[in-house]
Order: C-alpha cells, then sequence, then structure tokens
C-alpha cells in the first residue's frame, strides 16, 4: 500500500486521501486536542463565513480569494474534476461559469477547535469545461484552522435526484 503526506491534516493511501483525512483530524483532534474546547457556535459561525467568502470568490473568478481560502494541499472532487492542491483549483477557475449556487440545509460540526466538517445541498446552474453541472448536489468539506484563519482543506460533492434531497 502507498502512502504519502499531502499537507498536515492529510494523507494519500492509494487514492483514498480524502476520506482518510476526515479520519486523520478525528483521530488528531480527539485524542491530542482531548476534543472541542472551545465556543461550537463561534466555530460554526467563523466557518460558515469563510465557506460563503469562499463560494463567492468561486462564483465570481476571484483568484485571490480562492487562493486565500483554501489550503496548500486542499482537496476538490466532483463529477466534473478532481483537484489535488489550491494551485490545480485557481487554475481551473476559468473552466468554471457559475449562474446560481445556492446552498441550504447548511450544517457545521466542530470536531475540535482546530476542524470542523460543513455539509450541505445545493442547487447548481453552472458549467465547468462547457458541460452542465449536475444541478442538485449534497456536499461534505473539510475546515481547518491555520494562523487564525479557518481554509478548505477538502470538498468533495455528488449529485442528487431532486426528490432525495
Amino acid at each position: 500500500m502507498f502512502a504519502r503526506p499531502v499537507g498536515i491534516w492529510f494523507w494519500e493511501i492509494d487514492g483514498m486521501g480524502v476520506r482518510l483525512g476526515w479520519w486523520l483530524a478525528v483521530v488528531l483532534c480527539t485524542s491530542v486536542a482531548g476534543g472541542a474546547q472551545g465556543d461550537d457556535a463561534q466555530v460554526r459561525e467563523a466557518v460558515k463565513k469563510a465557506k460563503i467568502a469562499l463560494e463567492t470568490a468561486f462564483d465570481t473568478g476571484d483568484r485571490e480569494g480562492v487562493q486565500r481560502g483554501i489550503t496548500d494541499h486542499g482537496i476538490s472532487i466532483s463529477t466534473h474534476w478532481q483537484f489535488f492542491s489550491r494551485a490545480a483549483q485557481v487554475k481551473s477557475l476559468d473552466d468554471y461559469k457559475v449562474t446560481s449556487y445556492k446552498m441550504s440545509q447548511f450544517k457545521v460540526l466542530p470536531i475540535c477547535d482546530e476542524a470542523a466538517q460543513l455539509t450541505y445541498l445545493a442547487d447548481v446552474d453552472a458549467t465547468y469545461q462547457g458541460k452542465k453541472m449536475p444541478p442538485h448536489v449534497r456536499v461534505v468539506e473539510t475546515w481547518v484552522l491555520e494562523n487564525d484563519r479557518w481554509l478548505q482543506a477538502s470538498y468533495q460533492e455528488t449529485p442528487v435526484p431532486g426528490s432525495d434531497r
């Protein structure tokens, strides 16, 4: 089995980086940090604010905003792309055209003081490289606190039929 570090929170083992990264965050936070000690409401609000800023940057093609909102080794996986670095995500911004991206059922689960999981549903009217993206997706993200800033460490979406929302 091949394993390599791809950032402070992630190890990639045979392409399973996202799943292992989330579990690694849980283990580190609960074992080393002793679980969430801070104010969960503050964590939830800070992650939500950071997510909205990052989504606005993506939707408007703001390269600097996207760079500020993702870890160096940020992972992003959807039906249309797989990126394993912030640089690759920023480079692809011209391929992403958004008319509308509406989030609902927004939930932030603090894992510890330095990590949180974010889940939500999104209604999407967008294209990537000229191909229409799925109109309804379920999203899970991992966010980490680095240098007093909440940054997206992983993003994974999967299409869902409208009736399964």
